[in-house]
């Protein structure tokens, strides 16, 4: 089962699922050999995970597609052309003008409320090039926590989201570092918490794995 979700991924995920997928293994990976001082094994892993997706271009289409849009979005943004209908433009773009908008109030932010119709103005004042059409909000959680709920706000999601990472009353095994993992470099791409089916998934899981966790916790 896992195998068959591992390749579906390359056929049907966005790029920002790809990502941080690769990213998960590749972390996991390395902490869980160099802890065991499998060495060779470790080295194998970076050759295994550079060699995958490279195997994955040529063998699987739409996975290629992915790579050479990326490549296309990239060059495009940062060779000055229009920015509108590309993904990684559009983000940059709306990753700009969140932190232009949270300057405005920097200490508690515009609110969450207002923060669809705040980008609108901000977008307009900075004179961006994308069309009102793409006027998107930050395609990233915590940029967009930043210019809703501005510093204090964004200082307290954060402790809350990273403080079972380091509380040690609360044991952490392979299925939560899978999920927190993931999830925080979703994070990264989407802003995945202002969706319902985001915030349903994110409790569900985190709830599970950190119960999980606390189950196989040694017994005094």
């Amino acid at each position: 089962l896992a195998l068959i979700c591992f390749v579906d991924m390359h056929i049907m995920t966005t790029r920002t699922g790809l990502a941080g997928l690769y990213i998960t293994i590749f972390l996991m990976g390395m902490a869980y050999l160099v802890r065991n001082r499998r060495f060779i094994l470790a080295i194998a892993l970076c050759i295994g995970l550079t060699a995958m997706p490279i195997i994955g271009y040529y063998s699987v289409k739409s996975f290629q597609y992915r790579i050479d849009n990326t490549i296309f979005d990239v060059r495009e943004y940062f060779e000055g052309s229009d920015p509108n209908y590309l993904s990684i433009g559009t983000r940059i773009e709306s990753w700009k003008t969140a932190i232009h908008l949270w300057k405005t109030q920097p200490m508690l932010g515009v609110g969450m409320a207002d923060l669809k119709s705040d980008m609108t103005d901000q977008y307009v004042i900075d004179q961006t090039r994308l069309c009102p059409e793409n006027f998107v909000q930050p395609h990233n959680q915590f940029i967009q926590n930043l210019a809703g709920w501005g510093v204090l706000g964004f200082v307290l999601l954060t402790i809350a989201w990273f403080y079972p990472v380091f509380a040690k009353s609360w044991p952490k095994g392979p299925l939560f570092w899978a999920f927190w993992l993931t999830f925080s470099l979703a994070m990264m791409g989407e802003s995945t918490m202002e969706r319902q089916v985001g915030v349903c998934f994110m409790v569900t899981m985190y709830m599970l794995s950190l119960g999980i966790g606390h189950l196989d916790k040694p017994q005094k």
